[in-house]
């Protein structure tokens, strides 16, 4: 195994006593023959530094404060389903039925709680998507407004158990 340049260079060199005055408290070492070694370590202590030189740029993004928008929809149904909404928006809107007739608009920071229905139409409740991608499975979706989104309610067919058939006349 090799060893750098930098690793090469020794910063101290001492003997370190492993037994009498500045010893560790029974402090014993031994070889891999198990015989005991002298009281007196000659150690090499090596100390590499490595200095970084590390340039940054900054570059300051505005950061937006809204007011946001809140687009909510539902889809299987896209009609009729009712969604809760609460806090009202800065207009004085919340729950209603979709499809909402406009965007809400909240304040950045507000924190939107969605309510979907259990069943809309004879179909179950499933996920809500947020900005078409996956949120959550809860019915309950809680939305930190920072930026615009739109809030989708997914609901699915189920269908029941299958029946069994009638057992045929005189047994099989």
């Amino acid at each position: 195994e090799e060893i750098s340049e930098q690793a090469k260079r020794v910063v101290s060199a001492e003997e370190i006593p492993v037994s009498g005055d500045g010893a560790e408290p029974d402090a014993v070492i031994y070889n891999e023959t198990e015989e005991k070694i002298p009281d007196i370590i000659p150690v090499v202590v090596v100390t590499t530094t490595t200095t970084t030189t590390t340039t940054s740029t900054t570059t300051t993004i505005p950061t937006p404060v809204g007011p946001w928008t809140l687009t909510i929809r539902s889809s299987a149904p896209s009609i009729g389903v009712p969604i809760g909404v609460t806090p009202d928006d800065n207009g004085g809107h919340g729950t209603a039925l979709t499809p909402f007739p406009m965007p809400y608009i909240y304040n950045d920071g507000t924190v939107v709680h969605l309510t979907a229905a259990p069943v809309a139409a004879g179909n179950t409740f499933q996920r809500w998507h947020r900005n078409d991608g996956w949120f959550t499975t809860n019915q309950i979706a809680i939305v930190l407004m920072t930026t615009n989104y739109t809030m989708t309610a997914y609901y699915v067919y189920i269908p029941g158990p299958i029946p069994d058939p009638d057992p045929s006349p005189g047994g099989i």
